[in-house]
């Protein structure tokens, strides 16, 4: 609409009617427009790097069509490989610890675990964001165009205000604003302020609202806070037993591989004396060996050769389970390799301090550890519940210095100057009869707290027993390993007897060579029986740093902080402590290496005991 203010009459027409309500309407529907909700769209970038990941280090990198490949790991400098003078196969020496090294670098099973700490830690900043400080401004158009009933005549009022101040949450519950507002008025009316027109208003004021009884507090205010710092803690621990459990696995798998190695090597000595005996009884064919002498031996020697191609295809088998673990970029599963361990298994006494071990179990065990915070979640939520239930008193204060002038200079110098002072003071009060829902919400955190202690208590009670069980498995196969070294030095001695025996007496008869290939059966039985039991003796160590949570301790690692890189959590690089044996179980190793997971700002070379 146009108004003509020389004559105080207003001059409708269509055309001006329309150019106004478009102009009022355009940045309306643009607002409308800009204001729709769409449908969400994922941001595939994090996804298609996460995903580009697994497939470079995956067990199959997909070529063109449908060919595929095994791929090869994306970290990790070469292994060192060397040629065997016999065979002429490529060997690849592996340390216990390279292996572990190179697993901590790789696993993809420890990179998707590595993502929980990284998004665990978005919720703490989440937390941390509701106390930070807020920036507004405003500015307002107040356009009054009204008739006079005494004149007759139109008054037309125009305001322009402008605010702009800060805002901040307080720990305490509470909320405190800063703010200062200028206002101008134009007014053609004969009742201005002190006849100013136009006038200048100035106000700077300061409001705080302070809850005193429910909703007040620290304890209250921070609880979303100290909930996300505490599930930040929980995950670092996850992670840490998912770490712990790769490194058990791993070093479970080497063990192995030297017993399945050390197998090939036994059953080609056996099949060596074997085929020695079936020469010398072919030998004697045109003497006193009969055809069934002969075809006895044969038979030994075939049935031995089945179990040798059986154990070399056991350690192809342990063999690629090792290459899947470390995926490392040095190998796939299609390279023509051996790898040939070079870590020697532990043989010596450990001796062990039950007491001592299960001490260690309750204070390092990751499981433990997520158990004794999910404790502390549940104190935070009974102190919040039982605030609850108490009345909402809040305390409202303002204090503010006004100004007023004709010009913007002297409204600022009246509201600076500390003329004219206003303030306010207030109390509300509110309290629902009976407080049900906050009694009920009350009583389900006590019970939850008394679930989870619960909870605390048998997680304890299983890290007691399976210290126990480790700790006994340690003392038991040391134990059978000593019976089983005398086994073999019997068996060893009752063949050696058999074959002088053979050898000058020249005794060749059906029972004789039976005599002969059982007691060769026997030897390489016993040494079979020698080497599980120490893979078994040095499997038992491991799972007693599992049980004890003191793997990485052992090993040498330590978890820190892997950046803002969600794809990078997992380390690029991993120290361990040369290539000797871990440490036992009672002696973790003293120079920690370091392993980069989770986006943490912290050493957890020995987790808090909270």
């Amino acid at each position: 609409m146009t108004i003509d203010t020389a004559g105080c009459e207003p001059i409708i027409t269509p055309m001006s009617i329309k150019r106004t309500l478009m102009r009022v309407l355009t940045p309306l529907i643009g607002v409308a427009l800009a204001g729709c909700v769409s449908s969400t769209r994922i941001d595939p970038t994090l996804i298609r790097r996460y995903q580009q990941r697994l497939v470079a280090t995956g067990p199959r990198v997909r070529l063109s069509g449908s060919l595929v490949r095994p791929a090869r790991g994306t970290t990790g400098s070469p292994l060192r490989t060397v040629k065997d003078p016999n065979t002429g196969q490529t060997q690849i020496p592996l340390a216990l610890t390279d292996v572990i090294h190179r697993t901590l670098r790789n696993n993809p099973a420890i990179q998707v675990v590595a993502y929980d700490p990284a998004m665990s830690r978005t919720q703490v900043a989440t937390a941390e964001a509701a106390f930070d400080a807020t920036v507004f401004a405003g500015v307002e158009l107040d356009y009054t165009d009204s008739a006079s009933r005494s004149s007759g005549s139109a008054t037309v009022s125009k305001t322009r205000t402008v605010e702009a101040g800060v805002r901040q949450r307080l720990t305490t519950g509470g909320q405190v604003e800063v703010k200062h507002t200028v206002a101008r008025q134009d007014d053609n009316s004969d009742f201005t302020l002190l006849n100013l027109n136009p006038s200048y208003r100035q106000n700077f004021a300061i409001e705080l609202t302070q809850p005193l009884l429910r909703d007040a507090g620290p304890d209250v205010a921070l609880a979303e806070l100290r909930v996300a710092r505490i599930n930040y803690a929980s995950s670092l621990e996850a992670f840490r037993g998912a770490v712990l459990d790769e490194i058990l696995e791993v070093q479970a798998t080497y063990w192995q591989l030297v017993r399945a190695r050390q197998e090939l090597e036994i059953q080609e000595r056996l099949l060596d004396l074997t085929r020695q005996t079936y020469e010398q009884v072919k030998a004697r064919s045109e003497l006193d060996a009969s055809k069934v002498q002969i075809t006895q031996t044969r038979a030994a020697v075939e049935s031995r050769q089945a179990v040798l191609i059986r154990a070399r295809k056991n350690i192809l088998d342990i063999q690629d389970a090792l290459v899947r673990k470390m995926a490392d970029a040095s190998l796939t599963l299609l390279d023509d390799y051996v790898l040939v361990p070079v870590t020697e298994p532990s043989t010596a006494e450990l001796l062990v301090d039950r007491i001592d071990q299960i001490s260690s179990a309750l204070k390092y065990s990751p499981e433990l550890s997520q158990a004794r915070k999910a404790i502390q979640i549940n104190d935070i939520g009974v102190t919040f519940a039982r605030n609850q239930i108490l009345p909402r008193l809040e305390l409202s204060a303002s204090a503010g210095l006004n100004g007023l002038g004709g010009d913007f200079d002297s409204s600022w110098s009246q509201a600076w100057g500390g003329d004219y002072i206003s303030y306010n003071l207030s109390l509300a009060f509110e309290w629902p009869i009976g407080s049900r829902a906050a009694r009920a919400q009350l009583e389900r955190a006590k019970y939850q707290r008394g679930k989870n202690v619960a909870a605390l208590q048998k997680v304890a009670d299983q890290a007691a027993a399976a210290v126990n069980a480790s700790v006994r498995q340690i003392e038991t196969t040391f134990l059978e390993r000593q019976a089983q070294e005398r086994a073999l030095i019997a068996t060893q001695e009752n063949l050696k007897a058999l074959e002088v025996r053979r050898d000058y007496r020249q005794e060749l008869n059906p029972e004789f060579l039976g005599l002969i290939l059982a007691a060769q059966e026997n030897v390489a039985n016993a040494e079979r029986a020698l080497l599980q039991a120490t893979v078994d003796y040095n499997i038992a160590q491991a799972q007693l740093h599992r049980a004890t949570g003191t793997s990485l301790e052992a090993m040498g690692v330590k978890i820190l902080d892997a950046g803002d890189d969600p794809v990078e959590l997992v380390a690029d690089r991993v120290r361990l402590p040369g290539d000797s044996q871990a440490a036992p179980a009672s002696s973790p190793a003293t120079s920690p290496a370091v392993l980069r997971a989770g986006q943490a700002n912290v050493q957890a070379t020995r987790p808090s005991s909270d």
